[in-house]
């Protein structure tokens, strides 16, 4: 069983101080997952822009300053989505497994927008 399906079998036969508790620890999980959402999708957009903007700018028109000022923005944006990665694995209790997959995704063109999907879902289905 998941851990949201559990900690919701809890609530529901427990007593109303344990209820609001559970509402207080899914309304955290949601909190936390949403600033993954935000970072995840901004550091996706970033690392595009490097790859099919700044990059054919650097190479193709001798202009390395598109890469030097979007690589530091990128660079900076994955540091703070491994840190919002590993926030979200140890606050709401992500298996090893589910951890890696978001990591392995920032390193792919498109992955982060395919994953903030994924975690869309788990939104929606804590806040049932």
């Amino acid at each position: 069983m998941s851990y949201f399906f559990r900690l919701k079998m809890r609530a529901l036969i427990a007593t109303p101080y344990n209820r609001a508790a559970y509402i207080c620890e899914m309304n955290k999980r949601i909190k936390v997952i949403t600033q993954l959402r935000v970072v995840g999708i901004a550091e996706g957009i970033s690392y595009l822009i490097l790859l099919f903007i700044a990059m054919p700018l650097k190479y193709f028109w001798s202009l390395p300053a598109a890469v030097l000022v979007n690589g530091w923005v990128h660079g900076v944006l994955f540091v703070l989505y491994g840190a919002a990665v590993i926030n979200t694995w140890i606050q709401c209790n992500w298996t090893f497994k589910k951890a890696c997959i978001a990591g392995i995704v920032s390193l792919l063109p498109f992955g982060t927008f395919w994953f903030d999907k994924k975690l869309k879902t788990e939104i929606e289905m804590n806040r049932k």
